[in-house]
């Protein structure tokens, strides 16, 4: 059995149970999994990418999510922009806890050009909303993540399964 990490505090401080983030990661990052729900679109770049032993090479606009017990690794070699949320079905308004648990996980799928430029705007007010909560941020992150993932799983299907 290969070293497998597991991401257990990663989301733990998030407040309003969701860590919201755009990243540019390079190296490799072994098999591991993770203890929250992680849902991904690649804005920019490419990467090679494994979910649950299906291997896949991912391009713009190519979005996955994992659920509690999914295994994936993946491989950057070259400059890329993930947008991430990170989140605790448990501590997220029951409303949007409701949308995750109706969605089959793992899934993968592609975003058109119109819906990302959505989506990227979403992202970027939902991360500023989270490091400078106000009075009525706790409805806003709601009503963001609402739409991020709406947006995400309309164009999303089950991930393909490792053959056997």
């Amino acid at each position: 059995m290969p070293n497998l990490l597991c991401y257990t505090s990663y989301a733990a401080g998030g407040a309003f149970g969701v860590i919201c983030q755009t990243s540019s990661p390079t190296g490799d990052y072994p098999l591991h999994r993770h203890d929250y729900i992680e849902v991904e679109y690649l804005a920019r770049g490419r990467i090679d990418h494994e979910l649950n032993g299906v291997p896949a090479q991912l391009g713009p606009g190519d979005c996955y999510g994992l659920g509690l017990h999914d295994l994936h690794r993946f491989r950057v070699t070259e400059p890329v922009a993930f947008h991430n949320l990170c989140i605790r079905p448990s501590a997220v308004d029951p409303a949007v806890r409701a949308l995750l648990m109706a969605q089959p996980f793992p899934f993968c799928g592609h975003l058109s050009a119109d819906v990302r430029t959505q989506v990227d705007g979403w992202f970027g007010a939902l991360s500023g909303l989270l490091r400078a909560p106000d009075r009525y941020a706790a409805p806003r992150v709601t009503a963001y993540l609402l739409l991020i993932l709406t947006a995400i799983f309309a164009q999303s299907r089950p991930a393909p399964a490792a053959a056997d």
